[in-house]
């Protein structure tokens, strides 16, 4: 068992050499400089993987609502600001707080109001994403609304104008017929005048 392993040899002949020297660059070349670029090459390739995935994240946080999900542009078209929209209408730490108090809450065993239990019962039902505003936001349904009341109000006014000239027409046709019925009257009288004359 216990054999003594002789130390390699250094080759001496020049053939034995060249091999040596060719073997000793190949390893080099292949493991050293092949192998540590196609590392090298996955570690760049994944960080800018990371890279797209942390600029569209960015460019999703910059262009649409986090709670809506209403994009930049559909308040742009409404005449809203979306920053202000998002600071102050749909703000995510506003809904953060909101959770970490309802937990609070529910730790302390503390008397929850009718929306908390609400949301307290959604969330356990799993079904928290109906509580959120999908879709939906406060100043757009107002803006909405008004631009509703607007048209609403349009079509009063012209159901109210065409009212008012079917009014006047009724007028002056019973006015025309208020006259064609004193003519008439008055005709009538005339024969019954000399009708009346003509028996005498």
């Amino acid at each position: 068992m216990n054999q003594h392993v002789a130390p390699p040899t250094i080759p001496t002949e020049p053939s034995e050499s060249w091999f040596l020297i060719l073997y000793v660059v190949v390893f080099y070349v292949v493991i050293g400089l092949l192998m540590l670029n196609i590392f090298l090459a996955i570690i760049v390739d994944t960080f800018s993987e990371l890279r797209d995935i942390r600029e569209q994240a960015r460019v999703a946080r910059n262009n649409s609502c986090f709670v809506c999900s209403i994009e930049r542009e559909a308040f742009k078209r409404r005449g809203i600001e979306f920053n202000n929209h998002v600071i102050s209408e749909h703000n995510t730490w506003h809904y953060f707080y909101f959770f970490v108090y309802l937990r609070d809450q529910i730790g302390n065993k503390a008397e929850l109001t009718h929306l908390e239990s609400y949301v307290k019962q959604k969330i356990e039902d799993n079904r928290f994403l109906e509580i959120f505003p999908i879709e939906r936001a406060l100043s757009l349904e107002t803006i909405q609304n008004s631009f509703d009341v607007a048209s609403k109000m349009r079509d009063l006014e012209q159901a109210s104008n065409n009212s008012f000239e079917q009014q006047e027409k009724i007028l002056r046709e019973n006015a025309e017929l208020k006259m064609a019925m004193s003519r008439m009257t008055a005709q009538v009288s005339q024969l019954i005048n000399a009708g009346t004359e003509n028996h005498t």
